[in-house]
């Protein structure tokens, strides 16, 4: 990492603690780009959309004696 470089979490479109995504998930290319001010929004060059990256939350762990 170069002197002077922003924090992971503090660059623009990258959410702290997450990575970002590689490729686009509605058409699969590789070139995708943070877009807008808030963090998480991508906009992909070859079909043109635009998403948000958003973390839920954690599925609950489901009940071993329910899975018998």
């Amino acid at each position: 990492m170069s002197a002077g470089a922003p924090p992971a979490a503090q660059t623009r479109g990258v959410t702290p603690r997450h990575a970002p995504p590689f490729h686009c998930p509605f058409c699969g290319e590789e070139d995708i780009r943070p877009y807008g001010e808030d963090a998480g929004q991508w906009r992909c060059g070859s079909c043109i959309r635009v998403w948000k990256l958003n973390f839920v939350g954690l599925a609950p762990t489901p009940d071993p004696e329910v899975v018998r």
